[in-house]
């Protein structure tokens, strides 16, 4: 039980490694995902890539994310006055 337990941990911790790649298209599931780690979006669907849900969702919970974001969604998504990021 300790091994599951520690390896269910280190599975948490590992972005993208582990998680459900073929659930990565569905965006309840994608919504999820980026709520708890906003990098996931690197491995979601191009389509949820360029939802704006999705892509904010991200966005608030880490600020790089906006990296994975379609380029339509870059200029979309409001960031606080004087933020510059460079891709």
């Amino acid at each position: 039980m300790l091994v599951a337990t520690a390896l269910m941990s280190l599975m948490d911790t590992l972005p993208g490694a582990f998680f459900d790649h073929s659930k990565m298209a569905h965006k309840d599931y994608v919504l999820k995902k980026v709520k708890e780690d906003g990098c996931d979006l690197e491995y979601a669907a191009a389509s949820l890539q360029a939802d704006k849900e999705v892509a904010l969702a991200a966005v608030k919970q880490f600020g790089w994310a906006l990296q994975y974001a379609a380029p339509s969604m870059r200029n979309a998504i409001a960031l606080p006055s004087g933020t510059q990021l460079t891709f």
